[in-house]
């Protein structure tokens, strides 16, 4: 009877398993991501191991992805090992040190989870163990495929140290500026994350607590590269310049597929604009996703400008907080080939307080903690090394046709330095000092110094991208240069270098205009009569109807200049003066369309790389020949007179 029984049960069991209960679907609730532990640093090996600890639920399964978003945009997704207590997740290859937004799907939907740093360890293929020493407060192992390199230049912006035999660097630092960076040794590169070279690592820990920080590098054949400079990039979502930056890249890349050598850039300062960093939320994040779409896989090396820092922090570090946080250092150094380059900050906020009205209150000059480490630096540099230092704003300016004046202001606090301190402290050394900040191109020669040189070298942007929005297609700076690029290449210690004027061929180094015609269409009636154009009416009414005036924005003492009327040589006279087609293209059209610009940033610039000659009466055949220092020639014939339009100047898409 009991086994009648038990059968009668399991087949009234197996009757109900066959007419399951209605499915009703529960609500997703969402991944509950407080309930996931995320460490502020994560230290592992590539293609290691991560486990983040868990307490309750969390609504995850194994499977499930968690997704790492750098600060340049690029995600990696990775898929979930789930437990009771851990979600585990394994590292790719090409993972790199640095700071990632982290966010958790499931189900179809992405879950915000907060950031981490992420610093990589070198391999356990280690020549020696790496321990921190008495004292040392950050430490770690430069190494190239395991082994280590010695002798490289670690820093932590203050302090300075080398590697041992065996690659080990041990530092004590007081955590000021929150990293430590090497200084690139020649024939090796940082591996990239964007744009970004990776030299650098984060610190998270107090000043009293070791942190280890490793450098893994690849070798490369670098003595002939070229270096391309980039002045004020000033995206800004404004003026159509996202899109015209967009055409510049577009010329700039035809510009890298054509260069010698390894390519690399750097800029020199004023890659946003800090104005319209939350009224047109763009920022460096949405800087670095822009140029990282269109230069992947070229290293970037990034100066800071006044414009780059935040203007709701306190004193000169905090206010460059944001930079350093999502670019790098604000000052460091490396080698490429047989030249060592310095990048530094002469843009000083010290004491400087809080708000947009205080912006122009810098002064400019370095800082006592940048002059200190500059000597660091440079104390480990062979005297003979041709050395290049890069800052936004030049040490001089030009004062009339010939001259020029001292720019840095002068210190503010001890340690501090004006322009006769930096090439003081700079003196013993080749230097071609590089900066941008004026939009403008000039060149220095430091008659104290033969060894001091100087450029400034223009801009990205031209005039804030208002001149290519006003006229399409004449994309000027306020000198009336072309907005553009210098490309320098160097091969050993030997450099040619020139200015690229973005989408214009390679000879276009120059411009050639006929003053009488200038004067024809450069009008107050074509301004709308406002006053305020009368100063550039005046300026070009002192010319003669018969002058020629070359604008040659890359000149220096090595050019040479050849003007023949009818093959016979004309006399040329330098002149300080304004650019015709930016006054007409911007200037003029902007007072007369009543454009929706402020005038800040419409106006030309008086500059010195002007030449006048005086041409015979029309008609007569001119011939101009430009020669720049490295011998290449641009060539330009017409007939006097010669008809000034802007048609003949637009940059064709």
């Amino acid at each position: 009877m009991k086994r009648i029984l038990l059968i009668a049960a399991l087949c009234l069991l197996a009757a109900c398993a066959k007419q399951p209960e209605p499915f009703t679907p529960v609500a997703d609730e969402g991944v509950l991501v407080g309930n996931i532990v995320i460490p502020k640093t994560v230290e592992a090996v590539a293609a290691g191991m991560v486990t983040f600890k868990t307490f309750g639920e969390t609504r995850l399964a194994t499977g499930d992805k968690v997704t790492l978003t750098s600060a340049d945009g690029v995600s990696s997704e990775l898929f979930l090992t789930k437990n009771d207590k851990e979600l585990l997740f394994i590292l790719p290859e090409t993972m790199l040190s640095g700071h990632y937004r982290i966010s958790f799907s499931h189900a179809g939907k992405s879950y915000p989870a907060g950031s981490l740093l992420l610093n990589i360890l070198a391999g356990e293929e280690k020549p020696v163990p790496v321990t921190a020493a008495e004292g040392a407060t950050v430490y770690g192992l430069v190494e190239c495929e395991g082994k280590g390199i010695p002798g490289v230049a670690v820093s932590d912006g203050y302090e300075v140290v080398v590697t041992d035999e065996h690659g080990v660097y041990q530092l004590h630092s007081e955590k000021l500026w929150k990293y430590v960076f090497i200084t690139l040794p020649s024939g090796y590169e940082a591996p990239l994350q964007g744009i970004i070279p990776q030299f650098y690592a984060y610190l998270t820990e107090g000043p009293g607590v070791a942190e280890r920080r490793d450098f893994s590098l690849k070798r490369v054949a670098n003595d002939h590269f070229t270096m391309f400079f980039l002045g004020d990039i000033h995206m800004a979502k404004r003026a159509d310049d996202i899109n015209q930056f967009r055409r510049f890249a577009r010329y700039m890349n035809k510009s890298l597929a054509e260069a010698q050598g390894r390519c690399y850039v750097m800029t020199l300062g004023d890659m946003t604009w800090d104005g319209y960093w939350y009224s047109n939320n763009f920022y460096f994040p949405e800087y670095l996703a822009e140029v990282s779409t269109w230069f992947s896989g070229v290293p970037f090396f990034h100066t800071m400008g006044n414009h780059d820092n935040d203007m709701n922090r306190i004193g000169d570090i905090e206010k460059t907080r944001p930079f350093t946080e999502f670019i790098g250092p604000s000052y460091y150094s490396f080698n490429i080939g047989k030249v060592h380059f310095v990048v530094t900050d002469d843009i000083d906020y010290n004491d400087v307080g809080t708000g947009t009205a205080l912006r122009g209150n810098y002064k400019h000059n370095f800082s006592s903690n940048v002059i200190a480490w500059l000597a660091k630096d440079l104390a480990l540099v062979d005297p003979e090394t041709p050395v290049v230092i890069s800052a936004h704003s030049p040490t001089v300016a030009p004062s009339g046709a010939a001259t020029f004046k001292p720019r840095l202001t002068g210190a503010d606090a001890p340690g501090e330095a004006n322009t006769e301190d930096f090439l003081e402290a700079v003196k013993g050394h080749p230097v071609h000092f590089v900066a941008g900040h004026s939009h403008k191109v000039f060149h220095y020669e430091d008659k104290a110094d033969q060894g001091y040189l100087e450029h400034n070298l223009g801009s990205v942007c031209g005039n804030w991208w208002n001149s290519g929005y006003v006229e399409t297609g004449i994309h000027l700076c306020p000198d009336g240069a072309p907005g553009g690029y210098a490309i320098w290449e160097f091969t050993g210690t030997e450099l040619k270098h020139r200015y690229q004027a973005a989408g214009m061929p390679e000879d276009y180094v120059f411009r050639a205009y006929d003053m009488g015609e200038v004067k024809k269409v450069i009008t107050m009636e074509a301004a709308d009569n406002e006053p305020a154009f009368q100063t550039y009416v005046n300026e070009f009414a002192r010319f003669d109807d018969n002058d020629l005036l070359l604008n040659v924005w890359y000149w220096d003492s090595a050019w040479k200049i050849e003007v023949t009327a009818d093959g016979k040589p004309l006399s040329m006279v330098r002149e300080y003066t304004y650019d015709p087609l930016l006054t007409c293209a911007l200037t003029m059209n902007y007072f007369a369309r009543h454009a929706s610009l402020t005038s800040s940033v419409i106006k030309p610039s008086k500059w010195p790389h002007f030449f006048r000659f005086r041409m015979p009466a029309a008609p007569a055949e001119i011939c101009v020949k430009v020669t720049d220092r490295n011998g290449a020639v641009s060539t330009e014939t017409f007939r006097h007179p010669k008809p000034f339009t802007l048609n003949e100047y637009r940059i064709a898409n």
